[in-house]
């Protein structure tokens, strides 16, 4: 493969058990599954009833990144703040056994913890229910904490995820604040960013990775109308000062940008044979990039392992995470195709 060779993707993830400890900061927030099957209709509402034949609990948002990395092998500290509820209890044994460091997890009584109940048959989601505030925001006092915890860690780490999706963690002045304590200490800071912040949160970070969507609205937010990927890619790493940019493209692939390598942007294709799910796709990517890039690899190399992780997870249903063999056996397949 151009991409990538067999020794190199192989030495590589090989590395993955070196991955002591990544720093991820974010929104998080608790994934429940409902499945079932319906034979009838209710007497009592012309709604569907849900006979119930399995329930999962699974780790949501920036607690997936954390999830991912350690089903591949590395190991993760996350930096978050959740409610001292019965949802916030769950996601913190879910972490717990999932092999999170939690020394810095943050939880406070007046917040509530995000969940977001699925309910499904074997054919489709019947619906979504999501507790969680209307406008989410934090106190400054909250934020205040975090922050606190945020600069603690860093000292024992060196490369950090932002994973922001617009939950009331990333403000103007706490992510320029992340970002540049992240800087000042030299840690590499990969960010996900949230759809409907303008591009300016972003400033700085050492990788930019948002979809295809997100890295229009980061360009409209500077005051450019364009829509070309190249000319998008251009604009972000010129006016943010990024020293790297992925932009995942859907079924296109992803586009990779490495200011100290490249003179152009480079598209890889996508790998999925089967996508029955993308829930946790961009948390998939970003932890598997950070994860690569820290084993040794260039941004093109690790672009291009973290397809072939988010190809294993689309094709299953739900929050899903991809381990070593997985990602080994699926490349091989693509290989031999």
């Amino acid at each position: 493969m151009d991409f990538i060779s067999s020794e190199r993707f192989s030495a590589i993830s090989k590395n993955f058990k070196n991955v002591n400890d990544i720093l991820v900061l974010g929104d998080v927030g608790l994934d429940y599954y409902i499945y079932g099957a319906v034979d009838r209709i209710s007497p009592e509402a012309p709604v569907p009833v849900l006979r119930v034949t399995k329930e999962e609990q699974k780790l949501g948002m920036a607690a997936n990144i954390c999830h991912n990395i350690y089903s591949l092998g590395g190991k993760s500290s996350l930096v978050a703040i959740i409610g001292d509820d019965k949802r916030g209890h769950t996601l913190q044994d879910l972490m717990k056994s999932e092999g999170v460091n939690l020394e810095q997890l943050v939880i406070k009584k007046d917040v509530t913890t995000i969940s977001k109940e699925r309910i499904l048959t074997s054919r489709q989601q019947i619906c979504r229910v999501d507790y969680e505030d209307e406008s989410p925001s934090f106190s400054d006092e909250n934020l205040a904490t975090v922050l606190e915890a945020f600069e603690r860690k860093l000292d024992s780490v060196n490369y950090v995820i932002l994973e922001d999706y617009s939950k009331g963690l990333f403000t103007q002045q706490t992510t320029n604040q992340f970002i540049e304590l992240a800087n000042n200490k030299n840690k590499f800071t990969a960010v996900d960013p949230g759809r409907g912040k303008p591009a300016q949160f972003y400033k700085g970070a050492s990788l930019l990775k948002p979809n295809l969507s997100e890295a229009k609205e980061l360009v409209h937010s500077l005051g450019y109308s364009s829509t070309n990927v190249s000319d998008m890619i251009n604009i972000l790493v010129d006016k943010l000062g990024l020293k790297m940019i992925a932009i995942t493209l859907g079924p296109e692939g992803m586009a990779l940008f490495d200011t100290s390598v490249d003179q152009k942007a480079s598209i890889i294709p996508t790998v999925a044979s089967e996508v029955f799910d993308v829930s946790g796709a961009g948390d998939t990517v970003i932890g598997t990039m950070a994860m690569a890039l820290s084993s040794g690899a260039t941004l093109l190399e690790a672009g291009y392992i973290a397809n072939v992780a988010a190809g294993v997870v689309v094709s299953k249903s739900g929050t899903a995470t991809v381990n070593l063999s997985e990602l080994n056996s699926y490349y091989e397949y693509i290989k031999n195709k």
